[in-house]
């Protein structure tokens, strides 16, 4: 990207390729393990040497489509699933949800000697649930959450993340309020100028919008955003259903009760239950 256009571009920190770029970085680290610490409860002292990377999902077999989520926090005994939701389509948490079970699944093998509990942190520019919330975890009173032993889900709502009237944690307020900025590149700079911390992520986050490679992945994110909402609308449903039955497979194979199935799935009791004749 040109200085000119620099300097005068309003910048989204929620753009998918952005956003993974600024959570993956050193700059950010800090930053980063102590707003997912926050989130989590997870003491940061276990994250001295985590590993923030790309999230590759297992497959099944060979033939079998490669899939990706945003970003993954490895740590000793959980694995941190990331998602970064910059607009909410039809699907978007089941298949959130679908990805964190593929890693689970793939990381309490029989084999595995120690099980590893999933852990999903989805990053909400909307307010789907229309609460006033800024974190809301699994379970309650939120239909489309769930919580199983191995696995908890939080949804962080940036709408909601500079509401006073619910106590979180700082650090978890001020990363919160940073991704939801929508600012030139000086504008980011001016305001965490004196920050010495977020003063470095800012300089991190010209440094990639200077990076021509990731540019263009931020630009095709920005272009085609409401094809790309369509296309998981649409002609993705069948591929997520398959994803279901896979799961699903592997959780009677594991002897997990039916009815925890249908939840962690959406499949019906007959659909699971021809699985299981077969």
């Amino acid at each position: 990207m040109s200085s000119t256009l620099l300097k005068t571009k309003e910048i989204n920190l929620m753009n998918d390729a952005l956003a993974k770029s600024i959570i993956r970085s050193k700059e950010a680290r800090e930053e980063v393990i102590g707003f997912l610490s926050g989130i989590t409860h997870i003491p940061k002292r276990k994250f001295k040497n985590a590993l923030f990377v790309g999230g590759e999902i297992p497959k099944n077999n060979k033939k079998e489509k490669g899939k990706i989520s945003d970003v993954m926090c490895i740590l000793k005994d959980v694995i941190i699933i990331i998602e970064i939701n910059d607009s909410y389509y039809q699907n978007l948490f089941p298949k959130n949800s679908l990805y964190s079970y593929a890693t689970l699944v793939s990381a309490t093998s029989v084999n595995t000697e120690v099980y590893k509990k999933v852990i999903l942190v989805n990053i909400d520019s909307f307010n789907h649930f229309k609460v006033n919330e800024p974190v809301i975890p699994f379970g309650t009173k939120y239909e489309e959450l769930e919580e199983h032993d191995l696995y908890t889900s939080y949804h962080v709502i940036l709408e909601n993340i500079t509401n006073t009237n619910y106590n979180i944690d700082e650090e978890i307020r001020k990363f919160g309020e940073f991704l939801s900025l929508k600012l030139t590149i000086e504008e980011l700079k001016e305001k965490y100028r004196g920050d010495d911390k977020y003063m470095d992520i800012a300089r991190k986050v010209e440094k990639f919008m200077r990076d021509n490679n990731l540019v263009q992945y931020y630009d095709l994110e920005a272009s085609h955003q409401y094809e790309i909402k369509d296309s998981y609308d649409t002609g993705k449903n069948e591929g997520l259903r398959d994803r279901s039955i896979e799961i699903a497979k592997n959780l009677l194979n594991d002897h997990l009760d039916i009815d925890k199935i249908m939840k962690y799935t959406g499949l019906t009791k007959q659909e699971i239950m021809k699985l299981q004749e077969n």
